[in-house]
């Protein structure tokens, strides 16, 4: 459940929803599953890693379940790896890692 204090989220609206969703222990349809746990506690996985911590999720609806289950991949994307380490990547880019999620679909 996502507690924190209302004047520091901008998405307000949609983790109120959420945290009725995980109060009345009835999940619907259309959100089933946040895949990004998958990777969360995963130290090289951080989308924030000068917490750490991760701050971006991806939520997949039950359509989808098949797709990710059958070869679905979700990672951070550590570009900063790339350009030169974690200084240079958060000085010219941003102070939090991207999410990639990738469906496979036939």
């Amino acid at each position: 459940m996502v507690d924190d204090a209302q004047n520091k989220q901008s998405m307000r609206e949609a983790i109120d929803t959420l945290n009725q969703i995980i109060s009345s222990n009835s999940t619907p349809k259309t959100i089933k599953k946040s895949v990004t746990d998958l990777i969360v506690d995963d130290p090289n996985q951080q989308s924030y890693p000068t917490w750490p911590s991760f701050l971006d999720h991806i939520l997949i609806g039950e359509s989808f379940f098949e797709a990710f289950n059958s070869n679905g991949v979700i990672r951070s994307v550590n570009i900063d790896e790339w350009i030169g380490g974690w200084e240079v990547y958060e000085s010219t880019i941003s102070d939090h890692r991207p999410i990639l999620l990738h469906l496979p679909f036939n």
